[in-house]
């Protein structure tokens, strides 16, 4: 290797900067940072910037930059050394940024409490104490940094009141939770009784900020890169996300749904977990049943050019099958407290006796029904998922998007090469009630023909495994 870079700026706040390896410039250099010794971040450079392709010349991309914020700004009323050890070669890039030099105080300042007191010599001497006025959050990074610091038995409250919530006025409040100015006149105003503190939780606890948490989300740690992974239904994601959690910060779009997630605490305490995460990874790995086409619209700040997104899919009638599967297994769970799918799917097929699970003629007669219920068993998922249900669209965007696309039956040998040797049974596997076998000429003729776009991505993605030998394949290799 030959690693090069440089720091840019070293501020309380952040440190920038790039670095490359001179003998692989496609590939990115990952950094631990440490503030006088002392381990407080990891960030990778990989972030877009003009000018380095020319300056690195032939093979360089210009993806060396980072920017890195620390978790707690750093002191200014001490001198700070800030080193970045590069993680795959013995290289380090430092600087220094000096104590802040001390100011001579007036006692006439207001901000200042001064306490004279006289010795026997009749010499004053002055003790200066100052009054710190906290601002409270502006913006949504410093709005998710306070959850760093939430605990449900203190609650919201108290960790406003620390922070200065009480000096906010109503626009503050929604740019620091809305990353916007209030709509109606009413909220810009003050009214007789204004509690800022209790606005500002009014609007952490709103639909708004819930629906659009994912995208202002990354909108305020845009130096982190994106892991973005496609869930389709029964594709074994359940376990290949409880891989990935263990290694990235990361984030579920189940958070965004309030079945799913119901109460402000639940999205509270999330939020705090995911803020801590990113402390210490320089990747957010962002998963759930959320289709290709809607991270495109989070709101300007889904997929970039940097990111990566990955899915996984299967043969189309066995998925079809696996699905049916799991909606009986759901259905005939004795799990307690009734998961909100469970007590939807037994009101959609009127479920009322779970004792039905010992009669496979009627077990079987459920999952006819569940097989034809398209609310349920979606058609075309995988295209669904990937392209809005068109095969076309699927297409497009898996090359757009340069997507990474695993087929099951590789997902153990890919993994084990992403993350190392599994060491533990699947999670979330269904009991087998329906198979192939069991299935009629009229029931498979139905599963081929909601299957049609699916079968045609499928047989792309096989064919380009066929000729690339490879564990997945990326988006343009599906062209052939």
């Amino acid at each position: 290797m030959n690693p090069t870079g440089y720091i840019d700026e070293l501020t309380h706040q952040c440190v920038t900067g790039w670095a490359a390896d001179l003998d692989n410039l496609s590939a990115s250099l990952s950094f631990g940072v440490f503030d006088s010794g002392q381990g407080c971040a990891v960030v990778r450079a990989d972030v877009y910037r003009p000018g380095l392709e020319q300056e690195l010349g032939r093979g360089a991309t210009g993806r060396y930059a980072f920017r890195c914020y620390f978790p707690e700004p750093l002191s200014p009323y001490q001198g700070h050394k800030v080193t970045l050890r590069c993680r795959e070669a013995d290289f380090v890039l430092e600087a220094e940024l000096p104590a802040a030099e001390p100011v001579a105080i007036p006692s006439s300042d207001p901000l200042y409490r001064v306490a004279a007191c006289c010795s026997s010599s009749a010499k004053i001497t002055h003790s200066v104490e100052r009054r710190t006025v906290r601002p409270g959050p502006s913006d949504l990074r410093a709005t998710f940094e306070l959850f760093r610091f939430y605990r449900p038995e203190v609650g919201l409250r108290r960790l406003l009141d620390d922070a200065g919530a009480s000096n906010m006025s109503p626009r503050q409040i929604y740019h620091a939770v809305h990353n916007r100015p209030p709509d109606v006149l009413e909220a810009a105003l003050r009214c007789e009784d204004y509690d800022p503190a209790q606005r500002f939780i009014a609007a952490l606890s709103s639909r708004e900020f819930q629906e659009l948490l994912a995208s202002r989300l990354l909108h305020a740690f845009p130096e982190k890169r994106r892991l973005f992974f496609v869930h389709i239904p029964k594709t074994a994601g359940v376990d290949l996300a409880a891989r990935a959690i263990g290694r990235y910060a990361s984030f579920s779009t189940n958070l965004l749904d309030p079945v799913l997630t119901p109460t402000p605490e639940m999205l509270f305490l999330a939020i705090k977990h995911v803020v801590l995460e990113m402390a210490v990874s320089d990747t957010i790995f962002i998963s759930g049943h959320t289709e290709l086409g809607k991270y495109e619209l989070w709101a300007g700040n889904g997929v970039r050019y940097q990111d990566a997104v990955f899915t996984v899919v299967r043969d189309p009638v066995e998925q079809i099958i696996s699905q049916v599967n799991y909606v009986l297994t759901r259905i005939f769970s004795d799990e307690q407290p009734t998961p909100p799918d469970t007590a939807g799917w037994r009101e959609e097929f009127g479920v009322k006796d779970i004792g039905l699970y010992d009669s496979p003629e009627q077990t079987q007669a459920l999952a006819r029904r569940i097989l034809r219920n398209q609310d349920v068993v979606v058609p075309n998922v995988i295209c669904r998922f990937l392209g809005g249900g068109r095969y076309d669209t699927a297409i497009t965007r898996s090359v757009a998007h340069d997507l990474e696309v695993v087929e099951l039956k590789q997902l153990d040998a890919w993994s084990e090469r992403q993350w190392g040797p599994i060491k533990s049974e699947r999670l979330n596997v269904s009991r087998k009630f329906l198979s192939l076998q069991d299935l009629s000429a009229d029931d498979l003729s139905h599963t081929r023909s909601i299957t049609e776009e699916d079968q045609r991505y499928y047989a792309d993605v096989l064919a380009a495994l066929k000729r690339t030998g490879g564990l997945s394949i990326k988006g343009n290799e599906l062209l052939g």
